[in-house]
């Protein structure tokens, strides 16, 4: 094995565990999954310190469907990287529509109605709040064992007790029932119920699929009690399951379907909720088009590399491919099952989506062990670690298949060599349960990974050469999309600050070409150097003790992320937020925010405080010994940019530090520099615990977040690997692409900037503000973000109507309905911003002689 190369992965590691996650290093280690992905190509990957070629049976849990580094989808990525960034997430485009008809056209019966998310929590999410709101109830109906996210509203529909309860309490309103047992749903299903929500196909639980008469009973279910009926197809959907949708198996049409990952085409996140065209919901989509907003979803470049996705899976017909290796696998499978009774329990699944259930749980690590030694990448199911899951890319052929299962008969049989002596231990009273604890597996099994290093090389097993390269897809003229100009001469909105660095800056475009091709997604639970190599930059600018991080797809997650934190870290349930602020459409998000109309997704999360804001006396008095976080925006500029002054955050800080509570600043719309400053907090000279980066990391150029903490936080993630996880978040190409961003940021420091052209704008709009006839009431703001109190939620519309026609894109305020926000990019020149205020100053004056 080549020494530099094993210094690189020993630097890698060492910068994961001390930014990310020390245990997770551990646990991957234990089994033989702590490999470092290159030479992602079809069916496989290298690791790149033994140069050892192994077979994804993982693929991020069915994100890599039409295999890795797919050249019809590179092909896509380039063309949209060379015109389009992620565009502005409520303005209707070319590759919106295109997709959103391509995806109408191949949803069975009557989902016609497609609304974009993130990733699959954003999605489920979205479903669950719009299930609750078109039928005005509560109760949701799911499985035990189900995954569905980590989000709030999908992590409250998760079946597995685990994942839920550091993090209590979640939503109320969700009651669990056994999956396939059609008269426990019967028994509570109600007038009360809005939805029940399942997977065709439990995965995380152990790859079990759904009766076909289970699942016309729950649709007769749901008809009856005027419930709807979500599934989840986030795994399942587009091909994996040997149809184009798993649903199509046992014909049952769902109201709502979630599906994401593979619709990535493993380099570009995506997803989306499909809905009935029912009166029920669109009418409450048509009334309230903004109910869900997801600032990552639905991008451009994303829309663009997902048609292509579905194109090239249409071309190919690759569920029924998937059929055919699948009943090969499965054939395959149940031989062993029959040779080896004491290993293998019994063998499930629909297409590509198949699952060996051992007899214990241990045995689930001893396998992937086993497999990865074979070259074979596979992942236990994390509700139930006795079943290994296989799901290969659909793509996999004849000669691929005969190694992949030549590799499972090896470590079947490597694997039996070690089971005496396991099950007479198992024998003895309280060892069972021993070797079951997963701490116990990550000890025993390391210690055998550290014997092994010093007895023996790591074995090449598999050539390094590369598969073929799969067929490609034909430029079809009438699914590629035309590629949209934009409408509007100036940006003065920035997708919430999305574009601080302007329209598709050239490095991050040139930048995210290079990573496509060097990188991919990844497969999410891996330690990988992108992420390690970011949360080392990001620790370096965000400086003082904010030295780890999670990452995040989108706006929104940080902050789920971070009140799951405070929770299992504290141990404590209260969440304290103030009046006024906007965190994200998601469960935690939402539940902390002054969102009109949030009460149609009732009930939300529970102890959850909000106070008058910039009152200390009363942020003092509400944390207290039962205080988890205090939750804030330093400005809230959704509410009229009201800023929280230095005394009062210094007196946050103090009562969270008396009384060991966290404080978590919400920076998603105020870092990298909007307010003239890197950090809004810093203008207070606070410390916080956490802080929350949103979209502005990506460059506008690849959907990434982050939540930024403490060592001393991250000790509660470091005791639960794992516990909180994200398939798209810190994708690997995406880290590459904001390491670039985080570079230029420090290079070009825009909050120099956003100060000196902030106080020119000031300069232009106050003698505008200051005409008492004048349209503009009121002025506040600093750095690039300005908002005009314009009196009325009305004028306002008139305003942006009028801004519209002009050239100018400007948005009301989400919570002050009754403003308009500006906040361009923070690299405005002195001349753009001329122009803008001209524009403004012409609005103005058109209004006062229109009254």
């Amino acid at each position: 094995m080549n020494n530099a190369k094993q210094h690189e992965k020993r630097k890698v590691e060492e910068l994961f565990g001390r930014h990310i996650n020390r245990s997770q290093i551990r646990y991957l280690k234990a089994a033989h999954l702590d490999v470092l992905e290159s030479e992602r190509l079809g069916v496989c990957f290298s690791d790149a310190t033994s140069g050892k070629r192994m077979f994804d049976c993982f693929t991020s849990a069915g994100s890599f469907n039409v295999s890795r580094h797919n050249p019809a989808v590179m092909r896509a990525l380039e063309e949209a990287v060379s015109t389009l960034d992620m565009g502005t997430h409520h303005l209707p485009s070319a590759p919106k529509i295109a997709l959103a008809r391509r995806l109408a056209e191949l949803a069975p019966d009557d989902l016609n109605g497609v609304l974009f998310a993130a990733g699959g929590g954003d999605a489920i999410d979205c479903a669950i709040k719009l299930a609750r709101a078109a039928t005005g109830r509560g109760q949701i109906i799911a499985t035990i064992k189900a995954y569905h996210g980590h989000t709030g509203f999908a992590l409250s529909a998760n079946g597995k007790e685990y994942y839920r309860r550091y993090f209590e309490p979640l939503m109320p309103g969700f009651s669990f029932v056994p999956f396939n047992d059609l008269d426990a749903v019967a028994r509570i299903v109600s007038r009360d119920t809005a939805a029940v929500i399942l997977e065709p196909v439990q995965g995380e639980a152990g790859i079990f699929p759904a009766d076909d008469n289970y699942l016309r009973g729950l649709r007769r279910l749901c008809d009856d009690n005027g419930a709807l009926l979500i599934f989840d197809e986030i795994q399942t959907a587009f091909g994996r399951t040997g149809k184009l949708f798993a649903c199509e198996h046992s014909r049952v049409t769902p109201d709502i379907m979630t599906v994401a990952k593979s619709l990535s085409g493993a380099l570009y996140p995506n997803a989306a909720v499909l809905y009935r065209d029912i009166p029920r919901l669109t009418d409450f989509i048509n009334e309230h088009p903004d109910f869900h907003e997801t600032y990552s979803g639905g991008s451009d470049i994303a829309c663009h590399v997902s048609l292509r996705v579905l194109d090239y899976l249409v071309e190919h017909r690759l569920w029924e491919n998937a059929e055919r290796m699948g009943a090969r696998l499965r054939g395959a499978l149940e031989e062993l099952m029959q040779q080896h009774p004491k290993v293998i329990k019994a063998v499930r699944g629909l297409g590509l989506m198949i699952g060996i259930e051992y007899q214990h749980e241990f045995m689930g690590p001893m396998m992937a062990d086993a497999l990865a030694r074979h070259g074979v990448f596979a992942v236990y199911s994390g509700n139930a670690p006795q079943v290994m899951r296989f799901m290969p890319p659909i793509t996999i052929n004849d000669e691929e298949m005969d190694a992949v299962i030549a590799a499972i008969r090896a470590a079947v049989s490597d694997m039996r060599t070690m089971l005496p002596v396991a099950r007479a231990a198992a024998r003895i009273p309280g060892v069972l349960s021993l070797l079951n604890n997963e701490r116990v597996q990550i000890g025993l099994f390391g210690s055998l990974r550290r014997f092994e290093r010093k007895i023996s090389p790591v074995p090449r097993l598999f050539s390094s050469d590369k598969r073929e390269s799969p067929p490609n897809l034909e430029k079809l003229g009438k699914t590629s999309p035309e590629l949209p100009e934009f409408a509007f001469q100036l940006d003065a909105y920035c997708s919430a600050g999305t574009f601080n660095l302007g329209r598709r800056p050239p490095e991050l475009a040139a930048e995210l070409m290079q990573a496509m091709r060097e990188t991919d997604i990844g497969n999410f639970p891996m330690i990988s150097k992108e992420k390690a190599f970011l949360a080392r930059d990001l620790a370096a600018f965000c400086g003082g003790a904010l030295e780890c991080c999670v990452f995040s797809v989108m706006r929104g997650e940080p902050m789920e992320a971070a009140c799951k934190i405070a929770r299992g870290y504290t141990g404590r349930p209260k969440l304290v937020a103030v009046a006024g602020g906007w965190h994200g459409h998601t469960g935690f998000a939402l539940s902390l925010s002054s969102l009109p109309g949030k009460s149609r997704y009732e009930p939300l999360m529970p102890e959850v405080h909000i106070i008058p804001f910039g009152d200390a006396e009363a942020a003092v008095n509400a944390i207290d010994n039962r205080t988890a976080a205090f939750v804030i925006e330093p400005v809230q500029i959704e509410n009229h940019c009201r800023a929280a002054s230095a005394d009062y955050l210094q007196a946050v800080a103090k009562a969270c530090r008396d009384r060991g509570a966290l404080l978590i600043v919400d920076e998603t719309q105020t870092g990298f520099g909007r307010t003239g400053r890197k950090f809004a907090f810093e203008a207070s000279g606070i410390q916080p615990d956490m802080v929350l980066l949103g979209e502005a990391l990506g460059g506008g150029m690849f959907p990434i977040a982050a939540t930024v903490f403490t060592q001393e936080v991250n000790r509660f993630l470091n005791e639960h690997p794992l516990i909180h996880l994200s398939t798209f978040g810190g994708a690997d190409v995406g880290c590459r692409v904001a390491r670039k961003a985080v570079a230029l940021y420090e290079r070009e420091q825009p909050w120099r900037n956003a100060a000196a052209m902030g106080e020119r704008l000031q300069q232009a709009l106050l003698p505008l503000a200051a005409n008492e006839n004048s349209l503009i009431r009121d002025l506040e703001g600093l750095g690039l973000v300005w908002s005009l109190d314009l009196g009325t939620p009305a004028r306002a519309n008139r305003f942006c109507q009028s801004a519209s026609s002009a050239g100018l894109l400007v948005v009301p305020g989400k919570i002050a309905r009754h403003t308009v926000l500006l906040r361009p990019s923070l690299l405005i020149t002195a001349t753009e911003l001329g122009e803008m205020i001209e524009k403004i100053e012409n609005i103005v004056h058109c209004f006062s002689a229109a009254d």
